[in-house]
């Protein structure tokens, strides 16, 4: 697969993440996100490095922060992961 559908893109570029928080038998915390819909991607992935990893983080921290904030590190070199989609599920246009 060479590309994600446009409404999975969509949904990404959108962020719309929720937490829920719950109490395991032993008292220790589980965080879940959820998304409604949602999707499961199987994928490969790779570890490159890069001088785009802040610019990157940048852009995330304006999606799930806010748009005026700026990501709290020095810029400088960092690494991307990137993957290769074998399969895509979920709840949505493209399951």
């Amino acid at each position: 697969m060479t590309a994600l559908p446009a409404e999975l893109t969509e949904l990404i570029q959108a962020g719309p993440l929720a937490h829920l928080t719950t109490i395991n038998p032993d008292g220790s915390p589980q965080v879940s996100a959820l998304m409604n819909p949602y999707a499961v991607l199987n994928a490969h992935a790779t570890v490159e490095p890069s001088d785009e990893a802040w610019d990157l983080l940048n852009r995330l921290t304006k999606v799930y922060v806010s748009p005026d904030t700026e990501f709290p590190v020095p810029k400088g070199p960092g690494y991307i992961i990137r993957y290769e989609v074998d399969r895509i599920g979920g709840v949505g246009p493209w399951a």
